[in-house]
């Protein structure tokens, strides 16, 4: 369920809860102008709902055309009709939301994906992962072009950081490993 909030000043009341998923919740994003929030969930599938009128207005649903067979565990929004979502198996795909089909399919990890982060200049995803490592993959060429050696801890979340072109982790232990 997702619960819809207004707060102005110290008031905070409750407007909506709306039932997006069968089961749990695991990712959601809004697009770039705020208009719409792509959700993921462990009932493998992705919705994506109205902000202004919070209806659902696209379902990608299990099954049939979804590579996904388990439960997806993040989502990005890479452009206006472009999402990438890992699941719990490890498995990243890139989709096209006008063609509610899968374009490109990544096989990279071996445990669930923790976060995914797009770069636009470059057309490239990153992402990090329970088995310990951080991958990625050139959105044109279709191919994974980076993936690191196995850590002692998973990789749990990462952000960006613009000054230095690094990406800093996050794990169970607190630790805060960087990429270059």
């Amino acid at each position: 369920t997702i619960d819809v909030h207004e707060t102005r000043r110290n008031e905070t009341r409750h407007l909506a809860s709306i039932q997006a998923h069968q089961s749990g919740i695991s990712g959601m994003e809004f697009t770039e102008n705020g208009s719409h929030l792509v959700t993921v969930g462990s009932d493998r599938q992705i919705k994506v709902l109205d902000c202004s009128t919070q209806q659902n207005v696209l379902t990608i649903p299990k099954g049939k055309g979804n590579p996904h067979k388990v439960g997806i565990s993040s989502v990005n929004v890479c452009e206006e009709n472009v999402i990438v979502t890992g699941d719990d198996d490890g498995k990243i795909c890139l989709w096209d939301l006008r063609q509610q089909a899968a374009t490109a399919k990544y096989f990279e990890h071996a445990d669930y994906v923790s976060q995914l982060l797009y770069f636009s200049e470059m057309k490239h995803i990153v992402s990090t992962s329970g088995d310990t490592c951080i991958g990625a993959f050139d959105m044109r060429k279709g191919e994974c072009i980076e993936f690191s050696e196995p850590r002692k801890e998973e990789l749990s979340c990462m952000a960006y950081i613009p000054a230095s072109n690094d990406v800093i982790c996050g794990t169970p232990t607190g630790n805060l490993p960087v990429f270059k």
